[in-house]
């Protein structure tokens, strides 16, 4: 009985994770045992359950003996603001520690599992990984099974089913998200439970549940422009955004070639021309119909192609004879599987009528249905008669007037209205016929804005001026507290700091209690800068969330508690400074505390959106400041946004020109530092001697800098056997005292306020060169 207890079985749900990290699988409905249940008869060995611990293969294996009188913190994801102290002794081994995690954390070997985080690491190992226990190392309990998480993105009517582990961060979600599906991590914001969920946290900090639903709100900027060829022979141009699908390609084109009475134009294709007739490239890649733009990598001025299954492949073409309504007799080339819809949009692309307007009659009586498909026709077959007489119901064909829009970069946008209709409604029609967020511009002739309310009529005197699209004012969503939506319009050209301050007025609430979010980072932009110029965009959401100064933990060993209070965004030399500082946590565990915060904060480094992003290299000033009779040569490193000594802007400058300048002046330091007849005046300095030594008895420069002692001078060197120092070619001694290093301030004064002073490091040469006329000549 006992040998078929302690049989191997493979562990339920154990697989390779995402980007091959080695995880467990999704938890099954009813929660089970990992292992199979022992039999009937095993009950008279129940003595025995304690020693025949199926877990005792996993865990009891480790070594303890590097950690013995030190304490191990352990965490567990249930709790994740408690912190429990373990110390373990002589002849312990890991299974006291799963006892303790049992009565002090709940820990539940069915449905969790433990971890081990070694210090200076930023990821925990699982069990079988590890072999050794070092000081420093922390035990977290995380679950045994990865979640099945639905993530639900109602813009564009798509739900997705994904395993995650719940240790990972927010980021790495959305990252997971965009490789797989396309949609850009840095637009979209994720909600669970109408709560904002930050890039820098872990998904366990949020309470995520098996089955839980997060839904995805995303950021649409449509700043990508994108010309696709349809097979009627027509190229039109279109701003998208990275989460545009090729659905919505398709959509957006076929809704230009239907009138503007039609309401619902996929409806409309449904019977038509269904999407799975038809296909769209980008070069000989397929664009999935489900999958963002942003999968394939689509750029700004891509070319994408449109056609149907049949002529992207030549199955089976033939001429259709077709009777124009001008009596002309045109042949279309088409598939023989295409259906009747593709004949009407070719001819949508000779005339420019709206398909939904044109009927194809046979025998010029009998009318074609555009959902059948066109078979086989033979070359002596009448000709199919087109009929336009719906067109005389459309006042938009019959007394519109062609007018241009001038879109962006030169793209011209051709509508015909009625002269009847208004402004708002063009701005409309313009909307959904692919030009986004066409209500909201402003239409403008010759510097005059059209009033909304207008007709076209009344308005407008020259048609054939392009009517320019101009954003004064778009709306933006403020969620504040309690689910509290505010709907405001933000000017384009209006500072970030004015927008804040209206945003604090009609809201109420202070920016000293909460913070804005904006796709999962605080919004930090500079206040000086337009709205527009900022992340703030178009029906953009910004989240008002409370600002934590702290975040707690308690500390839990034997029979006391300590509360420790770390800063929201902490550095790791603020946890290692508030640790040291903190009396009540024993000095055994302060490692292991440690290897934990570091990883449990460490997440906003990795994610890079608290981290300061550092001065470019090319950015930075480099001020050489020379006295030619006191021998200075002073290296200053400022920063980026201060003005350069001399005068000069570098936004009015480019960078090539500012790089020249610097190597000018590099040249010329360098050649005023050498003797006036040295032959190296044009190269480079003289060679140092390796003595670190200065003249400590030289009065005070010009400057009031006083002469220190530095290592030791010439005097305090002993020479060496055999030699009374260098000489030159003529035989004569020459002595180069080393450079001195000193502490400044920026006027070259030594007193003054410390507070004020900049460190400067101070490079000084000094050589002695050849005597003329028996005295030496210093420089």
């Amino acid at each position: 009985m006992m040998d078929g207890f302690i049989q191997p079985h493979p562990v339920q749900g154990w697989g390779q994770g995402h980007q091959g990290e080695r995880l467990f699988n999704t938890a099954p409905a009813h929660n089970s045992m990992p292992y199979p249940a022992a039999s009937p008869a095993d009950s008279l060995y129940d003595d025995l359950d304690d020693e025949l611990d199926p877990y005792d293969a996993i865990y009891g294996e480790l070594d303890l003996q590097k950690v013995y009188g030190q304490q191990l913190a352990i965490w567990t994801h249930r709790n994740p603001e408690t912190i429990a102290l373990f110390t373990p002794v002589q002849g312990d081994t890991f299974m006291n520690i799963v006892a303790f995690a049992r009565t002090s954390l709940q820990f539940n070997t069915a449905v969790d599992k433990m971890m081990v985080l070694l210090p200076g690491h930023k990821r925990p190992l699982d069990m079988e990984s590890v072999f050794i226990v070092k000081p420093g190392t922390a035990i977290i309990i995380a679950p045994l099974y990865d979640y099945m998480i639905t993530l639900e993105i109602k813009q564009l009517g798509h739900k997705i089913d994904m395993v995650l582990n719940i240790t990972m961060t927010v980021l790495e979600l959305k990252t997971r998200l965009q490789t797989e599906r396309g949609y850009p991590s840095d637009r979209m914001d994720l909600l669970y439970k109408d709560r904002p969920l930050e890039n820098v946290r872990y998904l366990f900090e949020y309470g995520l549940a098996h089955s839980s639903t997060i839904f995805v709100l995303l950021n649409l900027k449509n700043d990508i422009l994108v010309h696709v060829e349809t097979f009627w022979g027509k190229q039109y141009h279109l701003y998208v955004d990275s989460c545009t699908t090729g659905f919505g390609i398709i959509a957006s084109i076929l809704r230009r070639t239907v009138s503007q009475s039609v309401v619902d134009v996929v409806r409309l294709y449904e019977l038509f021309l269904p999407k799975h007739t038809l296909v769209l490239y980008l070069g000989s890649r397929v664009i999935d119909w489900d999958n963002c733009l942003g999968f394939y990598g689509v750029v700004d001025g891509n070319v994408l192609t449109m056609s149907t299954i049949g002529l992207a492949h030549d199955m089976a073409i033939q001429k259709v004879p077709v009777l124009l309504d001008t009596g002309r007799l045109h042949h279309i080339l088409v598939s023989k599987f295409d259906r009747w819809s593709t004949v009407v949009l070719k001819l949508h692309g000779m005339t420019g009528y709206p398909v939904n307007l044109m009927k194809l009659l046979r025998h010029n009586s009998l009318p074609l249905d555009f959902t059948d498909a066109i078979g086989s026709v033979s070359s002596n077959a009448k000709a199919v008669t087109l009929d336009l007489s719906a067109m005389k119901m459309d006042d938009d064909l019959l007394y519109g007037i062609p007018l241009k829009f001038k879109i962006a970069r030169g793209i011209t946008e051709l509508l015909k209205v009625a002269p009847s209709r208004t402004i708002k409604s063009v701005k409309d029609t313009l909307e959904r016929v692919g030009v986004p967020n066409a209500s909201m511009y402003d239409l403008v002739v010759d510097g005059y804005r059209l009033p909304n309310n207008k007709r076209v009529v009344d308005v407008i005197e020259e048609y054939k001026v392009p009517i320019e699209l101009s954003l004064k004012q778009y709306p933006v969503f403020i969620h504040g507290h309690q689910n509290v939506i505010y709907k405001m319009l933000a000017y384009s050209k209006e500072t970030l700091a004015t927008f804040l301050m209206r945003v604090k007025m009609k809201t109420g609430l202070s920016f000293k209690d909460y913070l804005l979010l904006i796709c999962g980072t605080v919004l930090n932009d500079d206040e000086s800068l337009p709205v527009f110029d900022t992340r703030i965009s178009v029906k953009s959401s910004i989240f008002l969330i409370p600002r934590k100064q702290y975040r707690s933990f308690f500390i839990l060993h034997d029979d006391w508690l300590t509360k420790l209070r770390i800063p929201s965004y902490p550095k790791i030399k603020d946890i290692k400074d508030l640790l040291w500082k903190e009396r009540n946590v024993p000095e055994g565990g302060l490692a292991s505390i440690g290897s934990f915060l570091q990883w449990y904060f460490g997440a906003q480094g990795r994610d890079g959106a608290v981290k300061q992003e550092e001065t470019p290299l090319k950015e930075r000033m480099l001020e050489y400041e020379q006295n030619i009779g006191n021998r200075f040569m002073h290296l200053k490193v400022e920063q980026p946004n201060r003005r350069h000594p001399s005068n000069i802007k570098l936004e009015d400058e480019s960078l090539e020109e500012l790089e020249k300048m610097v190597a000018k002046q590099e040249e010329k330091n360098r050649a005023r530092s050498l003797p006036p007849h040295s032959h190296r005046r044009k190269s480079r300095l003289p060679p140092i001697h390796r003595h670190m030594s200065a003249d400590a008895n030289r009065p005070a420069d010009r400057h009031g800098l006083v002469k220190r002692k530095a290592y030791t001078t010439m005097q305090d060197v002993k020479p060496r056997k055999g030699r009374r120092g260098s000489r030159n070619k003529t035989g004569e001694q020459t002595v180069i005292p080393p450079p001195v290093y000193k502490y400044t301030d920026g006027a070259g004064e030594a007193g003054g306020d410390d507070q004020n002073k900049e460190w400067v490091f101070c490079l000084r040469h000094d050589y002695t060169l050849p005597a003329k006329g028996g005295r030496p000549t210093h420089h």
